[in-house]
């Protein structure tokens, strides 16, 4: 049977007390997995006025409320650097930073943890807890409980190294980008989400980071990072976020082979080179993204064969 997947984007040019239409959000909640897409151009999100953080506040608590029967989540955000990209600070650079689903949700971060350990024993990564040292001295961006908790987890995986830095540090650091190819991250509570957001502009941007939140059943892949203007203002509107989102919800749906093709397709679409996304209108740049998203598409063979293999968000 085939998996049950939808695409749902939220109503705009404002966001009503709950974003996402009551039917919307049952659908979401019975399927194995959600697309959202995000219009960077969206009223949602704008960028420096008196609505912007309101907009946005609202945003988060009706995305808050769509995760809120998955139970504990786990975000997942890869970053990873692709040859020819002209956004990109690092030419190498390859990582993911896990946290939980919802900032607040104080019963996520046991569940990012372990999913955390669980990829870079996969992947042979090692896994360091970014904390923020400004705050008080050796304690977690969030609550010194999540520091314990990671530090417990550490001792059951002792093959793994483990270490805490301060976020700060480590992204002013000269050889962030060696160890981003050697570490994940977790970063934990909002501390956390503002490094992942900087993470992002190391490889271009939120038009270049899909993100993912995973609990229980289901996954919710978003095409970038949601309400996010973070990066080059040409780059914002590219569709690698969203293309690559498709691929991580293949991977979560059993379609490993089909995500593996998308990545590619996007790797040699890169390579060739991007267009710049400067049109003065919102939808001639609307027109542009989607006309490379459908160069893109063609590049992926159709022919798929669904493989089998557990869930997991790698």
């Amino acid at each position: 049977m085939a998996a049950d997947h939808r695409t749902i984007s939220p109503r705009r040019p404002s966001p009503p007390p709950d974003a996402f239409h009551p039917q919307d959000a049952e659908s979401a909640r019975s399927a194995d997995g959600v697309f959202l897409a995000f219009d960077p151009d969206g009223e949602w999100f704008p960028d420096r006025n008196a609505r912007g953080r309101p907009a946005r506040a609202a945003a988060a608590k009706s995305l808050a409320r769509l995760l809120a029967p998955l139970g504990p989540s786990v975000r997942f955000q890869p970053c990873r650097a692709y040859p020819g990209n002209p956004w990109q600070r690092a030419a190498a650079f390859d990582t993911v930073v896990f946290g939980e689903g919802d900032p607040g949700e104080r019963a996520g971060a046991p569940a990012a943890f372990d999913a955390a350990w669980q990829y870079a024993r996969k992947h042979g990564r090692g896994v360091t807890l970014v904390v923020d040292r400004r705050r008080a001295p050796g304690e977690a961006a969030a609550t010194p409980d999540r520091l314990a908790a990671a530090r417990a987890i550490a001792r059951d995986f002792p093959q793994i190294a483990y270490e805490e830095a301060d976020g700060a540090e480590l992204l002013a650091s000269e050889s962030f980008a060696a160890r981003a190819s050697r570490d994940i991250f977790i970063a934990s509570g909002s501390a956390g989400g503002r490094f992942a957001a900087r993470v992002a502009d190391q490889v271009g941007g939120a038009g270049f980071v899909p993100s993912a939140r995973f609990g229980g059943e289901t996954a919710i892949v978003e095409s970038g990072l949601a309400g996010s203007r973070r990066g080059p203002a040409a780059a914002r509107h590219a569709p690698i976020a969203a293309l690559l989102g498709a691929a991580l919800l293949c991977e979560w749906l059993g379609e490993t082979g089909r995500g593996a093709r998308i990545e590619r397709a996007v790797a040699a679409a890169i390579a060739d080179g991007l267009p710049e996304f400067r049109d003065r209108t919102a939808a001639a740049r609307a027109r542009r993204a989607a006309d490379a998203a459908e160069a893109i598409a063609q590049r992926v063979t159709p022919q798929s064969t669904r493989s089998a293999g557990a869930r997991s968000p790698a």
